[in-house]
């Protein structure tokens, strides 16, 4: 037989004042269990309604859902660090292009293709959540010009005026784009 420590009685039979705080207590530990859940599963606003105030969101009858906009910062911001590791295998795996000569060499030709996969695939990932036409421009023009420097500074390559202002022109077309509503 269970003793009496163990056993919780029924909140019906508990005088008032005592059924209000079990279930105060009940209400509590649902909540703690709740924002755990919501800590671990949901990065974003997902679980947020508006509030009346301006700018605030607020998730049921508790505090306001900073957290969830911080993560959602966050997310943005590891979507451009993707971009970026994107960009680096892009460059990469060109530069390794330049080396395989037709693709007849074994090892620079594996590190082109190796490259080209790893950059598509953070580029996707990356697209989750920066948009795509941001995303695409900022990859292009980047790869282009870091591409081009390369090539000036260490394969050789020709010096001109033309192609400066052609890589200024791509960046200049990037911040553009970024700053003229591309967000």
């Amino acid at each position: 037989m269970n003793s009496p420590e163990t056993v919780r009685p029924d909140p019906a039979e508990l005088p008032r004042y005592r059924r209000v705080e079990v279930l105060r207590r009940a209400a509590h530990a649902k909540r703690r269990a709740l924002d755990r859940l919501a800590r671990v599963r949901e990065p974003g606003p997902v679980a947020c309604r508006p509030a009346t105030g301006v700018g605030e969101l607020w998730r049921g009858d508790r505090a306001p859902c900073v957290r969830a906009y911080a993560s959602m910062r966050t997310l943005v911001h590891m979507g451009y660090a993707l971009l970026a590791g994107a960009i680096a295998s892009e460059v990469a795996a060109t530069t390794a292009m330049k080396y395989s000569e037709g693709f007849s060499r074994l090892w620079p030709s594996l590190v082109t293709v190796l490259g080209y996969v790893i950059a598509f695939v953070l580029l996707a990932q990356c697209l989750k959540t920066v948009q795509v036409g941001t995303a695409y421009a900022i990859w292009a023009g980047a790869g282009t010009a870091v591409i081009a420097a390369i090539g000036m500074v260490f394969l050789g390559e020709a010096l001109s005026f033309t192609k400066v202002a052609g890589i200024l022109l791509i960046i200049g077309g990037v911040v553009v784009l970024n700053l003229g509503g591309a967000h």
